[in-house]
């Protein structure tokens, strides 16, 4: 994590949809981890939403973070666990690889592009759905450019945002 080894904050897990109108109170937003279904209500489903970007301001309580974290659909990261968190979850692509861009890479749909990702960034996403976990891409990328893992992982931990917040990819659980 290339900001002075700060902690991240991550989403974990895939919006399934709405169970109803936004403004009814018994309305569920679930969300998939892993093999499971957690459903949330609007305001944990509003502060997952935002841990996807960067938003403005924080408007999330320590109750709403506590409660996402015990859940599982946020991961707190580490330096120090930034390996152990790399073998815990993978990254589940969402979009296709639209072409280049000079030395950007371009993910969307057709017509749609959504986010433009650095070479190695673009590798880390492609190299993704072939890969049990995020510390394996890192071994095959290691191995591809001769470098070792554990340096290739602040960049990918640094470059996942840009994805989530396009709704290029997210992050889910290894099942184990």
């Amino acid at each position: 994590m290339t900001t002075a080894q700060a902690m991240l904050l991550l989403p974990i897990g895939q919006f399934c949809g709405v169970s109803g109108p936004p403004d009814d109170p018994a309305t569920r937003y679930p969300i998939r981890v892993a093999d499971r279904m957690i459903d949330v209500d609007a305001g944990l489903f509003t502060v997952w939403a935002q841990a996807h970007g960067v938003p403005a301001e924080e408007t999330w309580t320590s109750a709403e973070l506590t409660a996402l974290l015990t859940d599982g659909l946020l991961a707190r990261v580490e330096p120090d666990d930034a390996i152990g968190f790399a073998h815990r979850h993978r990254l589940e692509p969402l979009v296709m690889g639209l072409g280049a861009d000079g030395d950007r890479f371009v993910l969307g749909l057709p017509g749609t592009p959504l986010v433009s990702v650095s070479g190695p960034m673009f590798a880390v996403w492609a190299a993704a759905p072939a890969e049990p976990d995020l510390w394996s891409v890192c071994l095959r990328l290691a191995a591809e450019t001769s470098a070792e893992p554990a340096t290739l992982l602040p960049g990918l931990l640094d470059g996942l945002r840009p994805l989530l917040t396009a709704g290029a990819a997210y992050l889910d659980r290894v099942s184990r």
